[in-house]
C-alpha cells in the first residue's frame, strides 16, 4: 500500500540584483546551519499552509 503525501518542496533558488548591477543573479554562496533551519522550518510552513488551502477548496469547492 502506497503512502500518499501532500506535494511538498524539493528544491528553492535564492535570488539577489546588486547595488551595482540591477540583473537578477542566483546567489551561490553558502547559507550558515543556523540560518538554513530557519529556512528549511520557513518552507515546511509554505508547504502546510497549501496543504490546508487545498484540503479546502476539495471540500467546500472554493475556487483559486
Amino acid at each position: 500500500m502506497a503512502i500518499e503525501f501532500e506535494p511538498h518542496i524539493v528544491s528553492s533558488t535564492i535570488l539577489v540584483e546588486w547595488s551595482d548591477n540591477p540583473k537578477t543573479v542566483k546567489l551561490e554562496a553558502e547559507m550558515p546551519d543556523e540560518l538554513a533551519q530557519l529556512y528549511d522550518d520557513w518552507l515546511h510552513e509554505i508547504e502546510l499552509e497549501r496543504a490546508a488551502t487545498e484540503t479546502i477548496h476539495e471540500k467546500y469547492g472554493v475556487g483559486y
